[in-house]
């Protein structure tokens, strides 16, 4: 009996065991061979200006705080199996919750417009939710970015406030007060107007994919159709475009 057939045996075994340890654990070139590999952390911003100090907790278990540049951060969508929500309240305050999926571009910005469900920002509940960020602001000064404080936070524990609520004036009023005392609650038309500013700066429909109403169009095409009437052929005219807000 050879024996050298124990030893070779063993031999055999142990690279039968090695080879299928390195299968499991890839091919070599950098790609796992086990499902579920975890997908990039992406930063998206909270704007009014930039809001800081908004909690905000993703589905997927992560949270924290907008940064002083307004961000925070969501897990990138995997496609055709899972998309990240993250919520953002203050205190008790729920802004509300938006898909982690840019809505235009390739940066997410989330502005009262999503958060509400709005089509644009002079709806109701958009509307009253600048107002109420803005009038929160610790500085009171939408301009140089919005703060909300940690105090405010604190206060804002045990609150609620609807923004579809037809007695909105009121309720904003009070929670303004018990939240950030000596803050004035900013009219809707100066909330608007702010708020504008912002969308323009970051490229209007570039960025985002809603008008704002009433107010001069940013972006490409500025949210116009420049239209040309065939009949204006016939005056001996140049025609002239004429655009068509849609």
């Amino acid at each position: 009996m050879n024996s050298d057939l124990p030893s070779l045996f063993l031999r055999t075994v142990a690279f039968i065991a090695v080879s299928a340890l390195l299968v499991g654990c890839g091919n070599g070139s950098g790609q796992q061979g086990v499902a579920g590999t975890p997908q990039p952390t992406l930063t998206g911003v909270l704007v009014d200006s930039p809001v800081s100090g908004v909690t905000w907790k993703a589905s997927g278990g992560s949270s924290g705080v907008t940064n002083s540049l307004g961000e925070f951060q969501y897990v990138q969508p995997e496609a055709g199996t899972y998309v990240e929500t993250v919520t953002f309240s203050v205190g008790d305050i729920v802004l509300g919750t938006v898909p982690g999926i840019p809505f235009k571009g390739e940066r997410l910005y989330v502005t009262a417009v999503e958060l509400t469900g709005s089509i644009d920002p002079l709806d109701l509940a958009a509307t009253n939710q600048l107002v109420f960020i803005q009038s929160i602001d610790s500085d009171s000064d939408p301009t140089n970015g919005i703060t909300i404080s940690e105090a405010t936070q604190a206060a804002a524990i045990g609150q609620t406030l609807d923004f579809n609520s037809s007695d909105f004036a009121t309720e904003v009023a009070e929670v303004v007060a018990a939240i950030a005392p000596g803050n004035a609650v900013v009219s809707d038309t100066a909330a608007l107007d702010h708020f504008y500013t912002t969308y323009a700066a970051l490229g209007g429909t570039d960025t985002f994919d809603w008008l704002f109403p009433g107010y001069p169009p940013v972006g490409e095409g500025e949210g116009v159709f420049q239209l040309v009437f065939a009949d204006e052929f016939d005056t001996g005219n140049a025609p002239q475009s004429r655009g068509l807000e849609y």
